[in-house]
């Protein structure tokens, strides 16, 4: 469940670009590795919400690792906030967090509208399996992976310690919300369920 935020001055300071001020929650820390979730990068990618208040929202980018070779098909992840869902047991928590991870089927059409859609996912190999990474990405890529996980990162300064508040939260579903209508944005396919 521990937040963190990319704090290295430039992009180029980072193994990854991508992740310079990213927002990444914790979903799993193992001997293998470190597995979260990028919440602050949504992209052109549209999912429909099936909510009248806000009917399609753009999918965010959680990180290059894709969750369909680990069930077979992909539907993202979607992240909530709500005490109210989590009464209702819809998602599990994250930690202590304060974040909740489900899936769309449970989620009714008005609930979707409190949620981020997140498709892919980050990871940080540690120890040999950070070896066989660095091996899968190629001399190319560059810079060595660290063998420490996230954790090695954070040490290194290159990540700080952080605590999604619900108006963070908040600002990642205005930035994720879309004016365009599910209509106009299944005409265009860019919709993805």
């Amino acid at each position: 469940g521990l937040c963190v935020r990319g704090r290295v001055p430039s992009e180029f300071l980072l193994q990854d670009q991508y992740l310079h001020k990213g927002v990444i929650v914790v979903l799993k820390d193992t001997p293998e590795a470190t597995i979260g979730l990028m919440l602050n990068r949504p992209s052109n990618t549209l999912a429909p919400t099936f909510s009248p208040y806000d009917n399609v929202r753009r999918v965010c980018f959680g990180g290059p690792y894709s969750t369909q070779g680990l069930t077979g098909r992909s539907g993202g992840f979607w992240v909530h906030r709500s005490e109210e869902l989590a009464k209702r047991g819809i998602g599990q928590a994250v930690g202590q967090s304060g974040l909740y991870v489900t899936q769309p089927q449970k989620l009714s059409e008005a609930d979707r509208s409190q949620c981020l859609v997140v498709e892919g996912f980050c990871m940080w190999p540690k120890k040999e399996f950070a070896q066989a990474e660095e091996l899968r990405r190629g001399p190319w890529k560059g810079a060595r992976v660290p063998e420490g996980g996230l954790q090695s990162e954070i040490d290194a300064g290159k990540f700080e310690a952080i605590e999604v508040t619900e108006d963070a939260f908040n600002a990642f579903l205005v930035a994720a919300a879309t004016p365009q209508t599910a209509a106009e944005a299944n005409s265009q396919g860019n919709v993805r369920v």
